[in-house]
């Protein structure tokens, strides 16, 4: 029987606390408090839910600016709301969620000016919280 062959990437590395903490406690029979390990599933409801959401829609990482689509969204209610008139591709630099504060997200938008020959004499890039569908002006 030939031994297992592992990936050259992770072979090399330690092992980790977890590892060792739940062979610890299974040898001395003792809980192991250091990692959670869930007396069931779940409900299947759940499960299925999450199952259909991975099949049929992305989940990878979104592009480093944030999606097209919310992006697009910012730009229409930062109009909307405020007056303001931001390109969705060139100024709307990156849409995500705040951690700090669940009910807002962070918007990242370059504002720049121009003379009156069509110049751009200034740029510049700032961050704003914006309130969350449900959470804010306009719901």
């Amino acid at each position: 029987m030939t031994a297992p062959s592992f990936n050259p990437v992770f072979a090399g590395l330690p092992t980790t606390i977890f590892t060792v903490m739940s062979a610890l406690a299974g040898q001395h029979k003792a809980i192991n408090l250091g990692q959670g390990f869930p007396d069931q599933d779940g409900p299947e409801a759940i499960r299925a839910v999450a199952a259909r959401a991975l099949m049929a829609g992305p989940n990878q990482y979104p592009p480093m600016k944030g999606l097209a689509e919310l992006r697009r969204a910012l730009s229409a209610h930062a109009r909307k709301f405020y007056g303001l008139a931001y390109d969705a591709e060139t100024e709307v630099l990156d849409v995500r969620e705040s951690r700090s504060r669940p009910t807002q997200g962070i918007a990242k938008v370059r504002t720049r000016a121009f003379n009156q020959d069509g110049v751009e004499i200034m740029s510049f890039v700032r961050s704003a919280l914006i309130p969350k569908r449900g959470h804010g002006v306009g719901d």
